[in-house]
């Protein structure tokens, strides 16, 4: 079969495997197939075709062998993660690389290991070109959203249900236990692999997310399968790691349902090669300090950020910052600390920026009531046409990943609105959106001008977030309380 020599010329172009093991890479191909072996396998192509096209033949002669039930996405993506499984190194062979490349550059690095990553397959590259990308021009900057074709939305009910791990193994999607897997009712991770390094001197597992919303959008979890908890020892790991990977952020999800990630059950923490509209936000307000530079965020969401050539300075400062919110009420602004549970948490952030350190913090609270079920500080019923899930620690750095739904329903409100299409055929949420956006329409009606209204919505979302209010009253209680909080 010629595309079983194609792929295994693949995979040592991308370096997945040594040119050494050629042959026994081809005995297993042959094997799996259920072909002969020839000397023309051994003979790798002058020419090399793309992923897809060397693998499309592979599946269809899977299917005709019965290797696989059905043809679907799921049965094609756990045979090819069987496949590739077979030609990208074992998870020790992909260790002693990624050490010896750290030692080079870090930088370096992380790169091959994401190229790793994308040329496995692991990573659906294909997949998220499809993906549409927004940008919005606002008071606050440039803010980016994602149509995300990859990944199906999430109902906040669901997401809290997802985070009960009771009677499962592995535990969570996270766990290191799912390198290698490939059991009926899991995600296929055949081709699943991780780096072990140590922050604050605890066994983490350095990995990449399969659905990458930007570059090398890296995942960092914990050895032990432990529930999310901010502590100090949150910020120690996290400037170990901006330490050890400069060129990365390093952020944590608030450890609170609401406010928080999809998965609240494992300890871990989200980063990569690439930076934010949050990044680029300006100063609203300087607080002073005789050690730090505090500075209040012109922001959709409440965030401080703390910069200091020492990040022992910014560790005890955000352990205090995070301490006094923990315990801060202001019921006129509907912030309440504590009823028979803890509300209020924070988002960090954490970067290192020549030889200074920056740290983020975006306040949340997740108490809700009977006018807002969902979360009082979460995005409001008149915004959830655009984005209904939690929003976590990358909505808070200025990127929308919204629902795929959208890139349907998006050009059927263009046709709804030039009358060429019954507004009912939409969900009843779009359809009060349709009207609400029908009254400043332009005169020219274009899905980039709908594009952009669902982009208004979504940061208007992010502002339903803020614990202080965008007022004279919210920036005055905010100023305060990050005085008293610093003091």
């Amino acid at each position: 079969m010629k595309s079983i020599q194609s792929l295994i010329a693949y995979g040592i172009k991308h370096r997945l495997c040594e040119e050494s093991d050629l042959i026994y890479i081809a005995n297993q191909l042959a094997d799996l197939f259920k072909v002969e072996p020839n000397q023309a396998f051994y003979d790798l192509p002058i020419t090399l075709e793309s992923f897809d096209d060397i693998f499309n033949p592979l599946f269809e002669k899977a299917l005709n062998l019965g290797l696989i039930e059905e043809d679907s996405v799921h049965e094609k993506d756990a045979f090819e993660a069987k496949v590739m499984d077979l030609l990208v190194m074992r998870p020790s062979g992909m260790q002693k690389h990624f050490n010896k490349l750290y030692l080079q550059s870090p930088k370096e690095a992380t790169d091959q290991f994401y190229a790793w990553a994308q040329a496995s397959n692991y990573i659906k590259t294909q997949r998220m070109e499809k993906n549409i990308p927004l940008t919005l021009n606002t008071r606050y900057g440039e803010i980016k959203g994602t149509i995300n074709l990859a990944k199906p939305e999430k109902d906040p009910k669901a997401i809290a249900a997802a985070s009960s791990s009771k009677g499962q193994f592995p535990a969570c999607h996270l766990c290191k236990e799912y390198v290698g897997l490939n059991q009926v009712g899991h995600p296929p991770r055949a081709n699943h692999r991780m780096i072990q390094l140590k922050l604050n001197q605890e066994n983490f597992f350095f990995q990449f997310s399969p659905y990458v919303y930007y570059h090398q959008h890296a995942i960092i979890i914990h050895e032990e399968h432990i529930p999310m908890k901010m502590t100090q020892d949150t910020f120690k790991r996290l400037f170990d790691f901006v330490d050890q990977f400069p060129h990365y952020f390093l952020g944590s999800n608030a450890g609170l349902p609401i406010v928080g990630g999809s998965i609240l059950s494992h300890e871990h923490y989200q980063g990569g090669y690439a930076d934010f509209p949050l990044d680029h936000a300006h100063v609203l307000k300087q607080i002073s300090h005789p050690t730090l530079k505090v500075e209040l965020i012109d922001w959709p969401l409440s965030v401080i950020r703390l910069k200091s050539k020492s990040k022992e300075a910014i560790i005890e400062m955000a352990h205090q910052i995070d301490q006094t919110w923990q315990a801060y009420s202001n019921e006129a602004l509907d912030i309440i600390a504590y009823t028979d549970q803890r509300h209020n948490a924070i988002t960090p952030i954490a970067r290192k920026i020549k030889d200074e350190y920056v740290l983020m913090m975006a306040l949340r609270n997740n108490r809700t009531s009977e006018t807002y079920p969902e979360g009082i500080f979460h995005i409001h019923e008149n915004n959830e046409a655009i984005k209904k899930e939690n929003i976590g620690l990358i909505e808070v750095m200025g990127l929308g990943v919204l629902p795929g739904r959208l890139a349907l329903e998006l050009p059927y409100v263009e046709e709804v609105l030039k009358g060429q299409s019954p507004i009912n055929q939409l969900s009843t949420p779009m359809q009060l959106w349709t009207e609400s956006i029908k009254a400043k329409q332009p005169q020219e009606i274009s899905l980039n001008w709908i594009q952009e209204e669902a982009m208004q919505t979504f940061v208007r979302g992010l502002e339903d977030c803020a614990v202080f209010p965008h007022n004279e009253e919210g920036l005055k209680a905010f100023t305060l309380f990050i005085q008293e909080a610093t003091q």
